[in-house]
């Protein structure tokens, strides 16, 4: 899990990865990705707090 700091805009996002270091009996498997995330608010947005009754 990654998480982004709470100052990013909100927004459509490209994010990059590379998965590697997968052995097999006939070696390595590697592979690049990418992958779209979309910020939207922050972290406090879904913070409540409930008062003990």
């Amino acid at each position: 899990m990654h998480k982004t700091p709470v100052w990013y805009p909100d927004g459509q996002y490209t994010v990059f990865y590379n998965i590697f270091d997968i052995w097999t009996p006939a070696g390595e498997l590697t592979a690049t990705e990418k992958a779209t995330i979309i910020i939207d608010g922050n972290m406090y947005d879904d913070s409540y707090v409930v008062p003990i009754r």
